[in-house]
């Protein structure tokens, strides 16, 4: 493995109208040791144009094609296909700030941390509009070692750091070392992924970096707040690989309680009338490891109607039970 250069993997569907923007963020970095593997994951628009375009002034942008598999299938293929010591997972529709590699990469040298994070930035708008954060000086970037057992349970729920996958600089060798486990993920979740991907991944890590700046720009989506039942099977299942992973590489019991109080809210955030059933299916899930209070997973008290927005019915429910 090249020692110095880092590792892109993007994978795309569709991103025609947002591609674009998120190479160029790439090609503008300060720091210039670096390679793009794009995962093209079935596109039928005009994403692999785009893409093409950028690679004939630009060879360090690699392109790979794929039949349409979900996000999980194309990131493991981008993984499979490291070269270098460090990597990055980069969605199709977000910006880096200019100096986002070469301040990931100084933290790397310092800390010589499995992984080095960022402090999020401002989320962009859906046309990609956002506040451009001036130049940083990189001798004054503040930094601070993470403590292990909290990032991990963030990854279950407590809203510690941010439990994505695209913020973050890794080392190699510890994705390729986690690739076993991250393909038991159901490969059709749509709901969780990241938090399962960065439960395997974290599971192989000793050490963890925060950047004291924000180097990361996300594009805001609204498409979190569809609701569908399909959405609460996601959920569920999303729900019983956490637990299978838990109990399989024998971490902290408490950490099924993390589980199941997660998903719980998860499903009366999306629920519809079927709600309780959902709800009984994870704590018999759960019940296989821990003991549980069935009496604390009741939704009696939500009071669905079918005109209610899901924010009306959660305020509901909060305001009532909490």
């Amino acid at each position: 493995m090249n020692q110095e250069n880092i590792d892109i993997i993007i994978p795309i569907y569709n991103a025609e109208k947002t591609i674009a923007k998120t190479l160029q963020s790439i090609i503008m970095q300060s720091y210039t040791s670096w390679r793009v593997i794009i995962i093209d994951d079935g596109s039928i628009d005009k994403s692999v144009d785009i893409v093409k375009k950028y690679m004939k002034k630009d060879s360090r942008i690699e392109y790979f094609y794929k039949e349409n598999g979900g996000i999980i299938s194309a990131r493991i293929a981008g993984i499979k296909r490291i070269k270098n010591k460090f990597v990055m997972l980069v969605d199709n529709d977000d910006i880096l700030h200019s100096q986002c590699l070469e301040i990931f990469k100084l933290i790397m040298e310092k800390t010589d941390a499995d992984m080095v994070m960022s402090e999020l930035f401002q989320n962009m708008s859906k046309h990609g509009h956002f506040k451009i954060k001036k130049k940083y000086t990189v001798d004054d970037i503040g930094y601070e070692m993470i403590d292990m057992e909290k990032a991990k349970r963030g990854l279950l729920g407590e809203q510690n750091y941010t439990p994505t996958v695209w913020d973050k600089l890794y080392k190699s060798e510890v994705i390729i070392n986690s690739l076993d486990d991250i393909e038991t993920i159901p490969l059709k979740l749509k709901t969780g992924e990241d938090m399962c991907m960065n439960l395997c991944i974290y599971n192989r890590m000793h050490s963890i970096a925060m950047a004291h700046v924000k180097l990361y720009n996300y594009r805001y989506s609204n498409t979190f707040l569809n609701k569908t039942i399909d959405k609460m099977d996601e959920v569920v299942l999303f729900h019983k690989w956490r637990s299978w992973f838990i109990e399989n590489e024998n971490m902290n019991k408490e950490y099924h309680r993390l589980n199941l109080s997660h998903t719980y809210h998860l499903l009366l955030f999306y629920g519809f009338d079927n709600v309780q059933e959902k709800v009984d299916s994870i704590v018999e899930e759960t019940e296989k490891y821990i003991d549980v209070d069935k009496d604390k997973y009741r939704v009696s008290g939500l009071n669905i109607k079918s005109t209610d927005s899901w924010m009306i019915k959660m305020k509901r429910w909060m305001l009532k039970n909490l």
